[in-house]
């Protein structure tokens, strides 16, 4: 009995087909094509955006004396209300203006031409006869 069992038996061990599936090869290709279009348009991208290296070094370089000039600097228009329809205002060169808003006109309470208001603290009375100027702002110290 025991002879009959080993000539059933084969010397080959069954793993399985050696073969895989079957490949799908045009749809491999076409992923292919498509991943490599996409990469072709990136890199295209990007060649044509990046700006000229010529381009950027004309330009000049931001110095101190840039951020210190006028251009650069902030404006307070310091606005107070007048009245319900007025407002009193600093423009930028120093002048003191009243501006009306029903009827939007701008009439002048301090011209610059003499004095420097572009540092200056105002308030105007309720008849717009005064002006009071403040400049040279301390804070006092009790010590």
């Amino acid at each position: 009995m025991i002879a009959t069992t080993q000539q059933n038996m084969t010397t080959e061990l069954d793993l399985g087909s050696s073969d895989g599936p079957p490949r799908n090869w045009k749809g491999i290709g076409i992923a292919m094509v498509v991943i490599l279009a996409v990469m072709s348009l990136v890199i295209l991208s990007v060649i044509l955006l990046t700006p000229d290296v010529s381009k950027l070094l004309l330009r000049s370089h931001l110095t101190m004396e840039d951020l210190e000039s006028e251009e650069f600097k902030v404006h307070d228009p310091c606005v107070a209300w007048l009245n319900e329809n007025e407002v009193a205002l600093r423009t930028r060169e120093g002048h003191v203006l009243s501006f009306s808003l029903n009827s939007n006109l701008t009439s002048t309470l301090v011209d610059n031409s003499s004095l420097d208001l572009t540092t200056t603290k105002f308030q105007v009375s309720a008849d717009k006869m005064f002006v009071l100027l403040a400049y040279n702002i301390r804070p006092v110290s009790f010590l």
